[in-house]
Formats: C-alpha cells, structure tokens, sequence
C-alpha cells in the first residue's frame, strides 16, 4: 500500500496531454488495471496473494457536467472548418459515439429510410441499434463526397482513409467560437440533454443513444417498434428544427393530434403529453385488445371509438 501511495504522489506531479495533473478517476483506472494483472498472477499460481488487494480507490467525483444548447453548437458548427462540420452534426443531432461516427460506412447508412444500422461490433456495449437520423444530418450525408475506393464516411484528405484523431480539429473550432473546456464527447452529452429537454422519455433516449439500460430495464425498452421509433424521430427533427411540437393527447379511447404552442407550455407538461402519446405506441398485440369490441355495444361508432387510430399518426 505504500508504494501505490508513493506512485500517486509522482503521478500527481506530472502533466498529462491538457496539461493538467491526471485526474483521481485516472490513477483509480491505473490502481485497478495493476489488481487485475495481479489477480490474473494469482489465478495462474504465479503469486500466493495480490499485494494490493486492500489499497483503497480514491473514488472522487469527476463527473463532467458540460452541455450545448442549440445557440452554443451553432457558433461551433459555423466555426468548424469543412471536413469536421459533418462528423459534429452527425454527433449532435444522433448522439453517436466519436468512434462510431469516424468508423461510419457507407454500407451502414441508409438515406432513402434515414437511418444508420450499427452492428455488434460497431458499438462499445456490444450491441446492435438503428441510429434515425434528423432532416439536416440526411441532408448533411446525401452531399458528403464519396470515395470510389473507401467506404468510410468521413476521410481524411490527406491518406483517404478514416479519420484517427481530430482532436487538434476540435479544439481549434472551440476556440474559434469561444467555448472553452467543451470536449467531443459533450456533442454525445448534450443530444441526452436536449432530448430529455424536450419531452422524450429516459427509456427511449436510452434507446436511441446506447446507453447500457442498466438493472431496472423499462418495459418500455422491450415494446419498441420500428414504427414507434420513427414517430419519435419525427418528432425530434420537428424538435430540431424549433417548430410547435405535435402531441397526442388521449380523448376517451382515441388519441388526437395536438400542435402546442413552446412558449406557452411548460416542459413538465409537454412530457406529461409525450408520455400520453407513448401509450398508444403499443405492439399490435397490445392494439388488437383495444380494439375488442366490448359486449353488448352497439355498432355504430363504438368501434371505432375503442380503437386507437394509428393511421392519423
């Protein structure tokens, strides 16, 4: 336990890459790192014990907190330079990882029904998702040069291939717009945001962006249909581009389009409304029981009250 102290106590006097000290959630990961080596030791039969089993991690708060409203990524948008303008819009309006957005292929991306299909592979968590995309960022792709021999996305001019690191790129468009301490990953932040902002549900942001659902999964998460997705990006594009939101709000059994007014609703209300529409995103199974008609009802006109009519959607 000594030793680990004293390799801190160095480590805190060094300057990593921001010339900054490594932060404590950085020498956590290194202390972490060196258990697993020796536990793996241990495990062979190479150690009787991990030495370092009951060092302590220092488990300080580093939570970043920084996020872009539209105003803020408009000034960074207008102050990128060309070849880095697509991959931050991609960023921020699909809140897309940076390397799945400098890994993107053209063979993932599909502009006729603007969506880009991540497999396995493709993301940290392992697990596949359909990322919809908003009107600018299919209008962004469908005038983004195409290599004849690359499928990447995003190349650099310089070798033709993906991006590997646009760090020096980012920082200079920052700083050109004036906002200081904003990193990539905050384009990621800032979409969770804006969309919970806007009345979309935590499971469903979820959902769209990758997060790891963790314990509790919303049984929302598991009654997700492809028609359902499209009608939330429907209403993100309609989000993005500042126009009055249309909501569904529940008359008996029926549920009714209603265009209300930003300024004049509050946001606690406008996700009591979103939610409201949620509810008559069903699986047809779901459907199928409302659509029952009840016993001893007449005909006219009660069917057509008990069922929800998907097709005004």
């Amino acid at each position: 336990m000594k030793d680990v102290d004293e390799y801190r106590t160095k480590r805190l006097a060094e300057t990593t890459r921001r010339k900054k000290a490594p932060s404590p959630a950085s020498l956590d990961r290194e202390v972490e790192l060196l258990k697993r080596m020796l536990n793996y030791a241990v495990s062979c039969g190479s150690l009787l014990s991990n030495p370092v089993a009951a060092v302590k991690l220092l488990r300080k708060p580093n939570v970043r907190r920084s996020v872009l409203d539209d105003a803020a990524f408009e000034k960074l948008l207008a102050a990128a330079e060309s070849q880095l303008k697509p991959i931050i819009l991609v960023a921020y309006d699909t809140g897309m990882r940076l390397r799945e957005v400098l890994g993107l292929r053209w063979s993932q991306v599909n502009l006729k029904l603007g969506v880009i299909k991540l497999s396995a592979e493709d993301t940290k968590t392992e697990e596949p998702r359909t990322v919809f995309l908003t009107k600018r960022v299919r209008e962004t792709l469908e005038v983004q040069p195409r290599h004849i021999k690359s499928d990447w996305v995003f190349t650099n001019p310089a070798t033709e291939e993906a991006w590997k690191d646009i760090r020096k790129t980012f920082r200079r468009a920052c700083k050109t717009a004036k906002l200081a301490g904003i990193w990539f990953h905050d384009l990621r932040r800032s979409f969770v945001t804006n969309a919970r902002r806007r009345g979309v549900p935590e499971s469903v942001v979820m959902k769209m962006s990758g997060h790891p659902t963790g314990r509790r999964a919303s049984p929302l998460m598991s009654s997700v249909l492809p028609s359902s997705w499209r009608s939330w990006e429907s209403m993100w594009v309609n989000a993005t581009t500042h126009e009055c939101p249309r909501v569904w709000t529940r008359s008996g059994q029926s549920l009714r389009p209603t265009v209300v007014p930003r300024a004049s609703t509050s946001s606690s209300l406008r996700a009591t409304m979103v939610l409201n529409r949620w509810e008559g995103m069903r699986p047809t199974h779901s459907r199928a029981t409302l659509r029952r008609k009840p016993r001893g009802s007449s005909s006219s006109g009660s069917a057509a009250n008990s069922r929800l009519r998907v097709g005004e959607r």
